[in-house]
């Protein structure tokens, strides 16, 4: 059942921490909701809530180069079942690393890949 947006949406909390601070794609809160085109507080209010408008989500996860659908689900403006491109057969463990793995830059997700591959060939 589809959460109540008036409640505090931890998933969405983690999602924006992950997408900003040190070594991460935006610097600080503030500089992700600018160049979302944001009020300069937008991040940090949404991180403070636990919400965000469905408007704000778009522009922050085209800010960050991710899919609007993938920030769609995690705000719960859409339920798996909406989408045709839904995870449905990967287990929450699995959505979580997929989730990470495109917050990443590219060198990072080439890492990964590198990784896994190695890992891989080794069982």
């Amino acid at each position: 059942m589809p959460r109540d947006l008036r409640e505090r949406n931890e998933a969405l909390i983690e999602w924006v921490r992950a997408m900003y601070g040190p070594g991460r794609q935006f610097p600080s809160a503030r500089q992700w909701s600018m160049k979302a085109g944001l009020s300069p507080s937008a991040v940090s209010a949404i991180e403070e809530s636990g919400r965000g408008s469905c408007a704000s989500l778009m522009a922050l996860a085209k800010a960050a180069g991710v899919s609007p659908i993938q920030v769609m689900l995690i705000g719960d403006y859409l339920q798996p079942e909406d989408c045709d491109t839904s995870p449905r057969d990967l287990a929450d463990r699995e959505q979580t690393l997929l989730r990470r793995y495109r917050q990443m830059r590219p060198r990072a997700q080439d890492l990964v890949d590198e990784t896994v591959r190695q890992l891989a060939n080794r069982v």
